[in-house]
């Protein structure tokens, strides 16, 4: 919750161009019951509204409790802008309906008022708070003094080659002190109006990991990176 309050307040005061918006993905279990929902899954979306004051809300387009996010009133007026206080009218204030939007304050704002140093920037410190560390058995941070042969291997590793050779890779492993081991979803897995059909890695990760994991005689570290849920249970004695 801290997190999410520190990063809309940062956005308000770096970025005079665009209101902050927080994303409501809201889970896809069947079995969530509106207890669960109160006391486990909404919170971290309250505390953004509540403590960072966002200016508006995306819902997602899957169904929680069997309806759709996107139509359930008593999520979106009930609990949202009834209980959580959502002002629904910044954006008006912003001019977002009054006529032409070329005629209004922000109405000529192009990609390079978006893409700029200081938004990558913020992009690339949200991306480092987003980082979570599920086991840490001593292995990080490493150490320099430590560690002379360094390898990192896997698709998501290097966007320009994509499709190491597991030979290639093990051999790389069995020569190094620490491995790195980098592998995820991407777009083509993950995205809007997508549905995943199972949570495992997709083409030859798997095999990958275990491979570079049988080859590897340091310490491997395995860093998946993806916007959802991965199983990596077959992964989880080595």
């Amino acid at each position: 919750m801290d997190d999410c309050k520190n990063s809309t307040s940062n956005i308000g005061l770096r970025s005079l161009v665009v209101a902050s918006i927080i994303l409501l993905m809201m889970l896809t279990i069947r079995k969530v019951t509106k207890q669960d929902l109160e006391d486990m899954y909404q919170p971290p979306f309250k505390s953004c509204v509540k403590e960072s004051h966002v200016s508006s809300v995306i819902c997602s387009y899957n169904r929680v409790i069997g309806i759709p996010t996107c139509a359930d009133p008593d999520l979106l007026k009930g609990v949202i802008k009834s209980q959580w206080g959502l002002d629904w009218l910044k954006n008006m204030r912003l001019g977002f309906f009054d006529g032409d939007p070329k005629s209004q304050p922000l109405g000529n704002l192009g990609p390079s008022d978006v893409h700029t140093d200081d938004h990558k920037s913020l992009a690339l410190d949200a991306a480092k708070q987003g980082i979570d560390s599920l086991d840490n058995k001593g292995a990080l941070p490493l150490s320099s003094n430590n560690t002379k042969n360094l390898a990192v291997i896997g698709s998501n590793a290097n966007a320009t080659n994509r499709r190491l050779l597991i030979e290639q890779a093990a051999k790389a492993a069995g020569t190094a002190d620490v491995v790195v081991m980098v592998v995820g979803l991407d777009q083509s897995i993950e995205a809007e109006g997508l549905d995943k059909e199972n949570l495992t890695l997709h083409g030859y990760q798997e095999k990958l990991v275990m491979e570079v994991a049988n080859a590897t005689k340091g310490t491997m570290i395995l860093v998946v990176m993806a916007a959802g849920n991965v199983d990596v249970s077959f992964c989880k004695d080595q």
